[in-house]
């Protein structure tokens, strides 16, 4: 019977620079569905399933299909098996996981209640890469599940991506909204993340909000004026967009303004906050020293 080990050798060598992108988001993000990795990957669906299914036969991914609260299925969603979790680690150089472990992370997503939510979140990003795909330069050069050190920005948001397009660069902290919450948690999200920027270094990047309805992003909007926060946000409502609208095209709307605007154009905001932050002194000190 051949071990894991053994299959890690075996299929390293058949492993494309694609391949390897995906297995790093599944280790990075856990579960990502058919719809997304053809987005983000793939000229095709049906090249797509094929390589997925590649995949599977080599035992580097697999596949579970969880069932809708209100009925019916999500689409076919992918996972790391095993041998794909061991090849991962070792490239990102960290120990290697036991089988129980990777088996009870794949269970856990596999039954999670917040199916939804995850796939909401790495919907927004698969089709950030899906756009880049098909619009060179631009570029998804980063995306993770939080800021990390890079950012150092110590909050808990639901995404970190830096995004580039010809010459300009832009970072930013992504939060998938279900309309499940009072608007009193967004903006307390948005508080403590002026909080982090004053009293740290973290750097001023856009804080942007996918809402569920229009509705919802307007009184998010009023909410937002009544905190007279300089903290850089851009919102888009779901059901303001139409099937081809990507996150990189023009439908972000920024508080107190008109209009809506590309995300790259975002890049605008962070660079007025920086020019305008009013830093607590210690950080100002901190820069002095540099």
């Amino acid at each position: 019977m051949k071990t894991s080990d053994d299959i890690v050798l075996r299929v390293q060598s058949r492993l494309t620079d694609r391949d390897w992108t995906l297995l790093c988001w599944l280790f990075d993000h856990g579960v990502l569905t058919t719809p997304q990795v053809t987005t983000a990957l793939f000229p095709s669906p049906r090249t797509a399933q094929h390589r997925l299914l590649e995949l599977m036969q080599m035992k580097v991914i697999d596949r579970f299909r969880p069932h809708r609260p209100d009925g019916g299925t999500y689409p076919w969603s992918y996972v790391l098996a095993h041998p794909g979790a061991l090849l991962v680690a070792a490239s990102y150089g960290l120990k290697p996981p036991r089988p129980a472990e990777t088996a009870a992370r794949r269970h856990r997503l596999a039954t999670s209640r917040n199916h939804a939510h995850t796939a909401g979140v790495n919907g927004f990003f698969t089709d950030l890469a899906g756009h880049a795909r098909r619009n060179p330069p631009a570029r998804l050069l980063r995306w993770d599940p939080e800021p990390g050190r890079s950012a150092r920005v110590y909050l808990q948001p639901d995404g970190y991506a830096e995004w580039s397009e010809q010459d300009t660069f832009v970072a930013l902290l992504f939060e998938y909204d279900t309309g499940t919450e009072q608007l009193s948690v967004l903006t307390g999200k948005i508080e403590r993340y002026q909080e982090a920027i004053t009293y740290s270094e973290a750097p001023p990047w856009p804080l942007l909000f996918r809402l569920h309805s229009a509705r919802r992003e307007a009184a998010l909007h009023e909410r937002i004026g009544d905190l007279h926060t300089p903290v850089p946000v851009a919102t888009v409502a779901a059901d303001r967009l139409s099937p081809v609208d990507t996150p990189a095209d023009r439908i972000w709307s920024i508080p107190g303004r008109r209009g809506l605007h590309r995300l790259i154009e975002l890049r605008a905001l962070y660079d007025h906050a920086l020019a305008t932050w009013q830093y607590a002194p210690v950080v100002l000190e901190r820069r002095k020293r540099r």
